[in-house]
């Protein structure tokens, strides 16, 4: 019986020898899945902050950009405000631009009508140009008329010459 449990102990060690090995390989494999599993997690977290180097990078040049849009929002502003300002001017300007085409309308119709006068002028100009080119004519006769009775008279007066 002795022998028997002493068999038997020494299959139960056995067991247990051989337990612990596999239980030792097991935490081996188990350790270097651990070991795989945290390089790998650190590889991850590597990358993953490079990135957000990147990232941080693209943000930063992002919000420079943004800033200089916003600089340029300002100065729209600023050109529209300017903007408005000028056209706030030009309804006062609008109503003298109104008021000079007005007058310009009432200059354009007065040059009509003395335009039209000029013409009534021009045509009585003409009508006493041909009036005096008659008088002319008739002066013209006249004074060959005159000259014929002085010559006359001339004629007429040679024999009263001759009176003592």
């Amino acid at each position: 019986m002795v022998s028997k449990f002493d068999s038997i102990m020494d299959r139960k060690v056995d067991i247990y020898i051989r337990q612990s090995i596999r239980l030792n390989s097991t935490v081996r494999v188990g350790m270097i899945i651990l070991g795989v599993v945290g390089f790998s997690i650190f590889l991850l977290l590597f990358s993953l902050s490079s990135q957000v180097g990147h990232m941080n990078q693209g943000v930063k040049q992002m919000t420079r950009h943004f800033a200089q849009v916003d600089e340029n929002m300002l100065q729209v502003n600023r050109v529209l405000r300017h903007i408005e300002t000028r056209m706030a001017l030009m309804s006062p300007l609008e109503q003298e631009m109104r008021q000079a085409q007005e007058v310009t309308q009432s200059l354009h119709q007065n040059i009509e009508t003395i335009q039209q006068s000029m013409g009534e002028v021009s045509k009585h100009m003409n009508q006493l140009q041909q009036r005096m080119q008659v008088v002319n004519q008739r002066l013209a006769g006249m004074q060959a008329a005159v000259g014929g009775v002085g010559y006359e008279t001339h004629q007429i007066s040679k024999p009263l010459r001759k009176l003592p």
